[in-house]
């Protein structure tokens, strides 16, 4: 019998190694990618299982843009938070490259969105 994996906990698992070994951002969309992760080609992110439907918030949002791993932001976010728009000033959200866009945190992980409807 096989073991049941955890995609997302996989991804976590393996971007934060290609992060530890200092790849860039785009390559660690090109491997992500390859996994079946969100990161596409053209720096948006493609629908995929891993997407809980409540980080549309109700299909409010579309166009995934990334998603944010940050366990961390359970503690000030909770369990749900649509923050809104970011416009991306700083450039990084939890030691990672964060991209303007609407916010939407579903724990662990942020959901940027490209689309407001």
């Amino acid at each position: 019998m096989h073991p049941v994996f955890n995609p997302i906990k996989i991804g976590i698992t393996f971007s934060t190694l290609l992060i530890t070994v200092g790849c860039t951002p785009e390559q660690i969309n090109m491997a992500t990618q390859t996994i079946g992760m969100v990161s596409t080609a053209n720096g948006t992110a493609s629908a995929s299982n891993n997407v809980p439907a409540q980080a549309t918030v109700k299909n409010k949002y579309s166009g995934l843009v990334m998603v944010l791993s940050c366990p961390a932001d359970q503690s000030t976010y909770g369990q749900f938070n649509d923050w809104g728009y970011w416009n991306g000033s700083s450039g990084k959200w939890c030691n990672q490259t964060a991209k303007a866009g609407y916010w939407v945190y579903v724990a662990p992980n942020w959901y940027v969105w490209k689309n407001k409807h």
